[in-house]
């Protein structure tokens, strides 16, 4: 991959333009808007039957490539760039479309807006955006945003990819919202480079990848019209990039319907979760929010202690935990032990659960163990537990018909086929016992599932010995 001082160098080499120059830019600059006026780096792909290649600007020159490539000092872990579009300011300064390019577009023209709501998509891109950081964080992921507030005129976007460039991100993520002309049109796209020689020929199969693996679960956690992936050559974000880049078109704030979803903060929310889990499908994160360990149970989990207790994360894209004794999320860490193999099984399960229902709300997760394991009775809160000794118990909360994430207080509210379904599925994973309201005609097989009194808005998994 190329470095910055040879792009730099390739800049500073460029000719200044005249007449004919500035002719082209202007050409270059109209071209990057869509009809309804939304533009700079990401006009709004046409319907598929429309779809053309973007018309080529001056072949490329190839970038320079140095023996030793600059970037950034290798991260324990995943990184991803989050670049949420736009910002509170339009920035018509002109700007190469590429390395050494004589064709040059505004930084950022402004982005788009909601065509009931009014809210701009700078705003419901960083709101998105921020809730995406919050749980690729909690899954091990580090991160870095291009901006996290309003910050008056937009920096653009050859900027913005080298900030990607200088982390060097495993992915450059890019957040938008996309317009049209025609307010029926409704859906989501994920754009990713065209081969371009010199520019993006190094990142394109990796880019291609990542934006099949976030359109596919995007497509399924909102429940949109599937508008497919489309490559694009006339995007600066993606022909400055030396990293893989992908860019999101979450939904059409021109469709009236559509936007008044994506101004919801449960579906800002839901958008985030899809992106959480098409990173993840994209490139797993290396420094992983589980630490493995040798756990051991002892003893009974009425009667027992726990050694080497691992500690649930306090979220994840498929779960929340929630305190049964503060009533909030999330649960205190010291609640939140268990053995290796129930922790893990847990994830698996919410995993498996998660893609056989990606728009359902994230599941909750209540008390394990303590972190030595040991009493958990009455005196560490009202909710006292007679189990949960040996790390080999958790309480896990049903869904719920409002689709809140936080616990249920009542059986009616209870989403009874997706509890249904998590009974199956612990089942499947082993579990000795899964305890379940008597009141929710919860069912399984005798002697696993079993109905006990206080426990009609959560199930009680707990897996045997070994």
């Amino acid at each position: 991959m190329s470095g910055r001082p040879a792009r730099a160098a390739l800049l500073r080499a460029e000719p200044r333009s005249g007449i004919a120059g500035a002719l082209v830019a202007i050409a270059i600059g109209l071209a990057g808007c869509s009809a309804s006026g939304q533009g700079g780096d990401r006009p709004a792909p046409p319907a598929a039957s429309e779809r053309a290649p973007a018309p080529a600007a001056v072949r490329p020159p190839r970038r320079a490539r140095p023996a030793a490539p600059e970037r950034a000092p290798a991260d324990r872990c995943t990184r991803v760039v989050i670049d949420p579009g736009h910002d509170s300011e339009p920035n018509p300064a002109l700007e190469p479309i590429g390395p050494g390019s004589e064709p040059r577009k505004p930084k950022d023209p402004g982005g788009t807006r909601g065509v009931v709501t009014g809210l701009p998509e700078h705003a419901v891109a960083l709101s998105i955006s921020l809730e995406l950081r919050r749980l690729l964080r909690a899954e091990g992921y580090c991160v870095t945003m291009t901006r996290v507030r309003p910050t008056g005129r937009s920096i653009g976007n050859v900027e913005r990819a080298q900030i990607a460039n200088r982390a060097g991100a495993t992915l450059f993520l890019r957040v938008h919202l996309d317009s049209s002309t025609d307010p029926s049109r409704r859906g989501s796209s994920t754009l990713y480079p065209v081969r371009r020689r010199g520019w993006t020929d190094d990142i394109l199969p990796g880019s291609r990848t990542a934006a099949r693996a976030l359109q596919g679960e995007l497509v399924a956690g909102l429940g949109t019209r599937d508008l497919g992936t489309v490559a694009r050559a006339d995007l600066t974000g993606f022909n400055w990039s030396d990293v893989p880049a992908a860019l999101v078109e979450v939904g059409f704030q021109s469709n009236p319907a559509e936007d008044r979803r994506l101004a919801d903060g449960a579906q800002k929310r839901r958008a985030a979760r899809a992106l959480a889990r098409g990173v993840r499908r994209f490139t797993p994160p290396r420094r992983a929010s589980v630490r493995s360990r040798a756990s051991r149970a002892h003893g009974l989990p009425t009667a027992g202690r726990l050694v080497a207790a691992v500690r649930l994360p306090a979220e994840g894209a498929d779960f929340f935990t929630w305190d049964p004794v503060r009533k909030t999320s999330p649960n205190r860490r010291w609640r939140r032990h268990g053995t290796d193999r129930l922790v893990r099984t847990v994830l698996a399960v919410l995993d498996r659960y998660a893609r056989a229902h990606p728009s359902a709300e994230r599941v909750g997760i209540g008390d394990l163990s303590r972190s030595r394991g040991g009493d958990f009775g009455r005196r560490f809160g009202p909710v006292g537990h007679v189990s949960h000794q040996n790390g080999l118990d958790v309480d896990v909360y049903y869904p719920r018909r409002d689709r809140r994430e936080r616990a249920p207080r009542f059986a009616p509210q209870v989403d009874r086929r997706l509890a249904q379904d998590l009974v199956d599925r612990f089942v499947r994973a082993g579990a000795e016992h899964v305890f379940v309201g008597p009141s929710l005609d919860l069912h399984g097989p005798p002697g696993v599932v079993q109905a006990l009194d206080g426990h009609d808005n959560h199930l009680h998994v707990r897996l045997p010995p070994g």
